[in-house]
């Protein structure tokens, strides 16, 4: 059964890079761009990280990688992509 590790609170996906050339398909992670809601980091049975973006209506999930927190938002490297989530301080405080 997989476990929310960590509730990081209220953030917006500001920026997808992608990790490699050769991937095709890939674009449509521009899509996500913008998307805010609650982002959640959560352990696979098999010990294994991901995070999930979720705002109530839809979420959008990385597969497995690495969680690195910045000042003010984080970093989820996976093999195939890049994103980065800023903290939305205001919403936050509320």
């Amino acid at each position: 059964m997989e476990k929310i590790i960590k509730i990081i609170g209220n953030a917006q996906i500001i920026k997808v890079e992608r990790r490699s050339e050769v991937l095709t398909g890939w674009e449509r992670r521009n899509s996500y761009l913008g998307f805010g809601g609650y982002l959640v980091i959560k352990l696979t049975e098999d010990g294994r990280y991901y995070a999930c973006i979720d705002n109530g209506r839809r979420c959008i999930t990385t597969s497995c990688g690495d969680l690195t927190l910045t000042p003010g938002g984080a970093v989820f490297e996976t093999a195939n992509s890049v994103y980065t989530f800023r903290l939305i301080a205001d919403q936050l405080a509320g």
